[in-house]
């Protein structure tokens, strides 16, 4: 049953999955167009983002919000295979509880990233305004 169940969301995870890409042009753009306006946004310096020097403090707040949030999608992706764990039991005490435990064990782990969250956010503000800027230092 599990597998079958596994088999369907993978399933409908790229069905959905495939109609989330398909784009629409108007008729008075052709695709090609729209396409070569993206691309061209894209490889400019501003799009890349390669021209514009980062601070290192930035850059590293970015890889942990980065990893936070693939984190707390693993946490929500926990939290439905409990649910479906629990709602699949039929009756099997043993099933439930495995389901319910994995459920509050994914909440308590969503909470402590999302605390997490806050934690680098009020250190990255607070850091960044007690910076001061070493330009005035140089004439």
């Amino acid at each position: 049953m599990i597998k079958k169940i596994i088999i369907l969301s993978i399933f409908f995870t790229f069905v959905f999955g495939f109609f989330s890409f398909v784009e629409t042009a108007e008729p008075e753009h052709k695709l090609s167009d729209v396409a070569m306006s993206q691309v061209h946004v894209a490889a400019s310096e501003q799009g890349a983002g390669l021209g514009v020097t980062k601070d290192p403090q930035k850059f590293i707040v970015d890889i942990i919000n980065m990893a936070l949030g693939a984190v707390g999608i693993l946490f929500t992706s926990l939290i439905f295979y409990g649910g479906m764990i629990y709602l699949t039991a039929q009756g099997e005490e043993e099933k439930a509880k495995k389901g319910a435990k994995i459920v509050k064990a994914s909440v308590i782990g969503l909470l402590i990233v999302l605390a997490s969250y806050a934690i680098v956010l009020f250190v990255s503000i607070t850091i960044d305004k007690a910076n001061v800027s070493t330009e005035d230092f140089y004439l």
